[in-house]
């Protein structure tokens, strides 16, 4: 379906509250330099304009954070080793060291018990504040959020967030959770994945020690969030069977995010989950969350969840946000990116439920051509789906 920009607000409500359009809504999750260079090559000051002019493609959510997170107890310093970054994280309890190359960890902070002693101990310091410097310019003045900004900060076309937010009443904000429950930001951010369960055996009282610390800090994030007065949370977790079992998924992260939930819904507030991957087997479990909607569901070969798995494992009004990913669609041709709608998306499932097909580059390159491409094959294989019904 080709969005107007001036449904782009109705429809990407309609997706958030668990209801069909009808219709077959896109979105991108693009790369934002390459696809803002496009859109001003294009002729337009930067990517919304261009995605709602020449794609028609839907802009869900302008994601805002409420929160600062600090810690008084650590000091962090930086430092350029033989090109790798080398951070270290220094507090009266000890240090935790980790390097990182052009933004990826190749050591994590923490890989002994010792390590972890030190980091429960830091956690235990985390401090949140409240900082309406971070949305009080984005979230609009019908929402209950304290105070608004001096003057409007200069947008740079390449910071997303702040672009959509221009297109304001058109895309609905979101408040977004400033980090994921403890087991997913450990995995990934802290330990890495053979770490952590290397530790959860040999200690899994302290592991569960710096979990319990680090949801208190995340506890006391939500209360903030629900005090905005906007209806819609977005948390990213990351989760997938690759690095989490459904039986310490069941132990470790349902109790979180079913209180993350529990706080959307005293905001009177909808949620939706960034989760990737293979989610199949942990459907039964997502359910009992209580969250309202997947960002984003994979297919094969990337994933392994069919659109349909969610829709059959969660009962009507969930949004399934699904994954069109790079190998899909860049460098296609026409029959080709039919073909691969044909696999992934029978033409019912966007007509009876909240769906939106999101287009993900996953950092690979790609043209105005392949764009432009992509709209057409969907506006085409929507409009087979429309034909067959007649």
């Amino acid at each position: 379906m080709f969005v107007d920009k001036n449904r782009n607000r109705e429809l990407a409500l309609r997706l958030w509250e668990g209801k069909p359009s009808g219709q077959l809504l896109w979105m991108e999750d693009l790369n934002w330099a390459n696809f803002t260079r496009i859109a001003q090559d294009a002729g337009h000051e930067d990517a919304v304009a261009y995605g709602m002019a020449e794609l028609g493609c839907l802009f869900p959510i302008v994601p805002v954070t409420s929160v600062e997170i600090s810690n008084p107890s650590v000091e962090t310093t930086r430092r350029a080793t033989d090109g790798d970054e080398t951070i270290e994280h220094r507090s009266s309890a000890g240090t935790l060291t980790e390097r990182q190359r052009k933004g990826q960890i190749i050591k994590n902070q923490f890989e002994s018990v010792a390590d972890l002693q030190v980091l429960v101990e830091m956690w235990r310091h985390l401090e949140v504040r409240q900082a309406p410097e971070l949305y009080s310019d984005v979230i609009p003045e019908d929402a209950s959020a304290p105070g608004k900004s001096a003057s409007k900060p200069v947008i740079d076309p390449l910071d997303w967030r702040r672009v959509r937010a221009r297109y304001a009443p058109q895309v609905p904000v979101a408040l977004q959770s400033k980090y994921s429950s403890a087991i997913q930001y450990l995995m990934q951010h802290v330990t890495g994945v053979e770490h952590f369960y290397y530790l959860l055996a040999d200690n899994p009282t302290l592991v569960e020690d710096a979990m319990a610390a680090w949801q208190a800090m995340l506890e006391k994030q939500y209360r903030v969030m629900a005090s905005l007065g906007v209806p819609r949370f977005y948390q990213s977790e990351n989760t997938s069977t690759a690095m989490i079992s459904p039986e310490y998924f069941k132990r470790y992260s349902m109790g979180h995010l079913q209180q993350l939930t529990a706080a959307a819904r005293q905001a009177g507030a909808r949620t939706i989950t960034h989760m990737c991957g293979h989610l199949r087997d942990l459907l039964p479990l997502i359910a009992q969350t209580g969250v309202n909607g997947i960002h984003m569901v994979t297919p094969a070969p990337l994933g392994n969840t069919a659109y349909e798995d969610v829709f059959r494992a969660i009962p009507a009004g969930f949004t399934v946000l699904g994954c069109f990913g790079s190998l899909d669609w860049i460098g296609k041709t026409s029959s080709q990116l039919l073909e691969n709608l044909r696999r992934v998306l029978p033409h019912h499932l966007y007509k009876e439920r909240a769906f939106a097909l999101i287009v993900t580059s996953d950092r690979a390159p790609f043209t105005r051509a392949d764009l432009e491409r992509v709209r057409d094959a969907i506006t085409a294989y929507e409009r087979q789906g429309n034909e067959a019904k007649t």
